[in-house]
């Protein structure tokens, strides 16, 4: 057989085996509150929630926020924590409401000689709780 032939089975096999499945939890919703207002109600939900807010832009209303997660655990000796993160935009829509968009990850965090490894893993179920809270609080349907 070619490389390309070979290349093209490869490519064919490796997207099979990947199911589209996504790790990441994502919601979006349209709100009547402004950008501004969404910022400020999703900022409140996350110091409710324990979150601790690691980056934020008043200008283009968003949050990034992390919680330690103890039921994330991994055997390894080198395992030093596991956590969610959360990720809130607030943005104005061309219908004069405002977008409102979540996206909550999980990760596990190790160290090795080279330094912290961040290792991606499916959004824990209180990430996915968190997401919605904040939600159903600043950008009810």
């Amino acid at each position: 057989m070619s490389l390309r032939v070979l290349t093209a089975l490869g490519v064919a096999v490796l997207s099979a085996c990947g199911g589209g499945r996504t790790l990441m939890f994502s919601a979006s919703s349209l709100a009547s509150a402004a950008p501004a207002d969404a910022y400020a109600c999703a900022t409140d939900q996350f110091k409710k929630l324990g979150y601790k807010i690691r980056a934020h832009d008043e200008v283009d209303y968003r949050i990034a926020a992390e919680l330690d997660n103890a039921e994330i655990k991994d055997p390894t000796g080198l395992f030093r924590r596991g956590f969610d993160r959360l990720e809130f935009t607030a943005a104005p829509d061309a219908s004069g409401k405002t977008q409102v968009n979540i996206k909550a990850q999980s990760f596990k965090e190790s160290v090795t000689a080279r330094g912290n490894n961040l290792d991606e893993i499916e959004a824990t179920s209180q990430a996915r709780a968190a997401s919605k809270t904040i939600m159903e609080a600043c950008a009810p349907a």
